[in-house]
């Protein structure tokens, strides 16, 4: 895999530390087995994250929106360059990342995604498997109101995130990678994809 030589860093390593691969095991939040939280459904914690961020009526008024801000990732080696996005409901988002070599363009029309740029393999390169899924969960995340439309399948567990108590909420699906979203069990906000 890409963690084989990169590890969570920009840059990769010619040899692979023996420590990571035979060391103790780590506590990860990004776990795909986890024990499950008895008496927490998915539902509940949906619905706390909807009503949190303004309720399924506020939402639900929400068609399109466009975004600027900024972007941090294994792309720009950590450091935050300008971003722009454009959605519109139900699962559609552009996103225009304003990289130092030149702009990379990620999209998803609702059915097949893109990206074209700097950072991509081919001139315009298309998504697939697993790139188009993690397309799919994010354009449809734009809108939140959605949310338990995700994955016909959800269940719940617990881990800590930088110190905080998280509930993890894996959707899964046939021929599809699960999907973990952990939201703060105190504010009820989604913190992590």
């Amino acid at each position: 895999t890409c963690f084989t030589c990169h590890r969570g860093q920009y840059s990769p390593v010619s040899a692979p530390s023996f420590l990571i691969q035979y060391g103790v095991p780590v506590d990860d939040p990004d776990i795909i087995d986890f024990p499950t939280e008895a008496g927490v459904s998915a539902d509940q914690v949906f619905d706390r994250y909807l009503t949190a961020i303004g309720g399924t009526a506020a939402l639900a008024k929400i068609t399109s929106f466009r975004a600027t801000g900024t972007y941090a990732g294994f792309d720009t080696g950590q450091e935050e360059v300008p971003v722009e996005i454009f959605a519109k409901a139900p699962n559609q988002r552009t996103w225009i990342v304003k990289l130092p070599q030149g702009e990379s363009y990620r999209v998803f029309d609702g059915v097949n995604g893109w990206i074209a740029g700097p950072d991509s393999p081919a001139p315009l390169f298309t998504l697939e498997t697993g790139n188009l899924d993690r397309a799919r969960i994010e354009a449809l995340l734009a809108f939140p109101g959605t949310i338990k439309q995700l994955y016909p399948r959800w269940r719940v567990g617990r881990t800590s995130i930088d110190d905080r108590d998280v509930l993890i909420v894996q959707g899964t699906a046939p021929g599809l990678l699960p999907v973990n979203l952990y939201f703060d069990d105190k504010s009820g906000l989604l913190v992590r994809v």
